[in-house]
């Protein structure tokens, strides 16, 4: 609520009031005139949507491309970086043109907390 999200805490630190500087400010966040975008917008769609976005970017910065690229996440986008990096990995191995060097990924994310975090380990 308080990072970036659309209310702060007023200084009598019970009432909130809007967030003029929020994330999703005029981005139309959460918002369609039907409920089928509700239904059909979401994981797959996003990371299609980011996965198409980063082969134009890299066919239109060719000096990017066999540079070592990291894919990082934190809160609800830690939940999309890992399906980011899947389908990274999916794509490179089905196709010769233009491959992303996945070197890696960081994530900070409550979807992972009870699974992982006592057992996370890493590379030096």
């Amino acid at each position: 609520m308080e990072e970036l999200g659309p209310f702060r805490l007023n200084s009598d630190g019970t009432t909130l009031c809007s967030n003029i500087h929020a994330w999703n400010k005029g981005v139309g966040f959460s918002y369609s005139n039907t409920t089928y975008d509700y239904d059909h917008n979401g994981g797959e769609s996003s990371t299609s949507d980011a996965y198409t976005f980063l082969i134009n970017w890299f066919d239109r910065f060719p000096e990017y491309k066999n540079k070592d690229f990291y894919i990082s996440g934190e809160s609800y986008r830690g939940y999309y970086a890992p399906q980011m990096a899947y389908q990274v990995l999916m794509h490179n191995q089905l196709t010769i043109e233009t491959i992303i060097n996945l070197k890696g990924i960081a994530v900070r994310s409550h979807f992972f907390a009870q699974l992982f975090y006592s057992e996370i380990k890493y590379d030096r």
